[in-house]
């Protein structure tokens, strides 16, 4: 069979994540991973409260697609919050991503080339340097301090 995958693509290992996650799906299984909040933590009354308030006050935007450098209110939001601490940016300077995983990709993309050579923190995030592994940078990891790197 030919393979149609780019030469990244086909390079791809296996994502650890992923298949420790499969596991946490099995019943009976208590995951203590990072990023598992117990169920039964969730403030579900509050989600449904608030979703239901924001369907019915805002139903004309919230199910189109947005911006995509993220909605324009909580940029500004955060440009106002930022601005007290010493970073004056606009809008146009940000770009709001549905979590981490998303920023280093992008950033990835944008700055790594193949043998670019980046600085982590070990031990350091294990989905990081999975993103650094598939734009083939070479890693080299700083030891943590009290205060950081």
């Amino acid at each position: 069979m030919k393979n149609y995958l780019s030469k990244r693509a086909s390079g791809a290992k296996r994502s650890a994540i992923r298949e420790l996650l499969k596991l946490t799906e099995k019943p009976g299984i208590i995951s203590f991973a990072g990023g598992l909040p117990a169920p039964e933590t969730f403030p579900h009354n509050e989600f449904a409260e608030i979703a239901a308030d924001e369907l019915r006050s805002h139903y004309e935007n919230v199910l189109q697609y947005g911006l995509t450098e993220g909605s324009l209110t909580l940029r500004r939001a955060v440009a106002d919050w930022l601005r007290p601490h010493g970073l004056d940016l606009s809008v146009d300077q940000m770009l709001v991503t549905t979590a981490s995983q998303q920023a280093l990709d992008l950033v990835s993309k944008a700055f790594l080339n193949e043998g670019d050579v980046i600085f982590v923190e070990a031990p350091t995030y294990l989905a990081a340097l999975q993103t650094f592994n598939l734009f083939e940078a070479d890693k080299i990891g700083i030891p943590l301090e009290d205060d950081g790197m």
